[in-house]
């Protein structure tokens, strides 16, 4: 296994390397279920959704102080919770929580949807995110000595190698994992959306189909 990896670092060290595309992550939190969801997406339809092997994964979520979490449920990729950094002097309100890729597996994301990856069950939960380039304790080095953030990167051997490295974060039209762009489009192409309203908050057509809009989220 650390065979294959060091192979792997240097072919990147020693290859000119197509970074074909590049992945985002969103977070659904799934209120039926008591749990939050974490998806990637590509936007690069020519990358092939199979035979994809990632290098590194690391996701970071940011919860309210005391958030109890349980239960991962792996779907794309073996994911465990391996760093906790409670109450940061830089957010004292709240825990940053780091889920890290643990083994060797392939890994299908989906450039035509948003792929699931884990899942984790939680209890007294309140507002969470992933967390942001821009967040106060994503800086290295910082008050309690962690690594937050969020890493993904995936090598496909498919004509040559290519590979997809994170970006950036996109914001769910939730409970779609969609981005709300292309859910609307999504929704206008079936007939169920007419417009979108001016007050930035879902509402109802004449025949009670709902219309979807982009509800900015204010993030403590």
């Amino acid at each position: 296994m650390k065979n294959y990896f060091l192979l792997l670092s240097i072919l990147c060290s020693f290859s000119v390397i197509n970074v074909h595309a590049q992945i985002k992550l969103a977070m659904i939190d799934n209120l039926y279920a008591e749990r939050f969801e974490i998806y990637a997406l590509h936007e690069d339809p020519d990358f092939p959704d199979t035979k994809s092997f990632i290098g590194t994964g690391q996701v970071t979520l940011v919860v309210n102080a005391q958030t109890e979490l349980s239960n991962v449920t792996n779907y794309n990729g073996i994911w465990v919770l391996n760093s906790k950094a409670l109450t940061p002097e830089e957010n004292p309100s709240k825990d940053y929580l780091s889920f890290g890729f643990s083994d060797y597996t392939e890994l299908r994301i989906s450039g035509s949807k948003p792929t699931l990856l884990f899942a984790v069950e939680y209890s007294k939960a309140g507002i969470a995110h992933i967390v942001e380039m821009e967040d106060p304790f994503c800086k290295i080095p910082n008050s309690l000595g962690t690594n937050p953030g969020n890493e993904l990167s995936i090598a496909t051997f498919e004509d040559g190698m290519k590979m997809m490295r994170y970006s950036s974060n996109y914001e769910p039209c939730s409970p779609s994992p969609l981005p709300c762009e292309l859910a609307e489009m999504q929704m206008a192409k079936n007939g169920q959306i007419k417009k979108r309203p001016n007050n930035g908050v879902a509402n109802k057509n004449d025949n009670g189909t709902i219309m979807a809009s982009k509800v900015k989220k204010n993030r403590p």
